[in-house]
């Protein structure tokens, strides 16, 4: 007998993940989130804050993933993806044979007194021309890289021969959700931890309802957490086991 499998099995919308919490305070479940009313408009930004937290709590291994930059001579610094939400500073960045570690920001300006690599919008009163002509350690080889307001630093910035040598670099970094605003709109969770996400959606929303009772499902979301935590902890992050060389 062929059992038949349906994609909610295998995803969760905003519309699906609203209805159950709506349904878990008592209300009637709405049939879309379109133009809806206090309590759907409340569940709603309790789906994306309890999806919000569960992200924030671990660097998850299906956060994980790679950006490829494309490399621009003498430029130091570079926009990355919509998505970034932290870097993965543990593993380096690869530049030809070169191995790039992650340096904190505020170690750069201390290794490098003279830096004056600052992006135009960060408000640094250093002009352009001033900035390319304070040193010639600015240009070059790249040996470190780091991280300020979700940019991308690579430090010296590579001169024309890296570029032309190596067009790209990989970086691994973890992603961060996009907000769920329609009715079809996926939770970017596993399914493991859709039971976690339901205690928590529905513990900010009985909480925006004043209800008494919403500590006992964040305590329950809570112990779900911590056990995905320890289980994907235990069985390791395979994601950090290769390294990307450009071609």
């Amino acid at each position: 007998m062929a059992v038949s499998v349906s994609s909610a099995d295998f995803e969760r919308t905003l519309l699906a993940a609203t209805r159950r919490i709506v349904t878990g305070v008592g209300e009637t479940a709405p049939s879309t989130v379109s133009g809806a009313q206090t309590t759907v408009l409340r569940a709603i930004d309790a789906v994306n804050d309890a999806q919000d937290e569960i992200y924030a709590r671990s660097q998850w291994d299906f956060r994980f993933d790679w950006e490829a930059i494309d490399l621009v001579e003498n430029q130091g610094w570079y926009d990355l993806r919509e998505d970034f939400g932290e870097a993965a500073t543990d593993i380096p960045i690869h530049l030809g044979d070169a191995v790039l570690e992650y340096t904190p920001f505020r170690d750069v300006l201390k290794i490098y007194p003279r830096f004056r690599l600052f992006p135009v919008e960060s408000g640094a009163n250093i002009s352009v021309l001033a900035q390319a002509a304070a040193s010639s350690e600015q240009f070059g080889t790249p040996l470190l890289w780091s991280i300020l307001n979700d940019q991308l630093l690579l430090y010296p910035a590579p001169n024309a021969a890296w570029v032309a040598a190596q067009v790209q670099v990989f970086m691994g970094y973890y992603r961060q959700p996009a907000a769920l605003i329609s009715d079809g709109d996926l939770l970017d969770l596993p399914k493991n931890l859709w039971p976690a996400h339901y205690h928590l959606s529905l513990a900010y929303l009985k909480q925006h309802l004043e209800y008494g009772d919403f500590q006992a499902d964040e305590q329950r979301a809570e112990r779900k957490i911590r056990l995905e935590m320890n289980r994907r902890t235990k069985r390791g992050r395979t994601t950090h086991q290769f390294r990307v060389t450009a071609v």
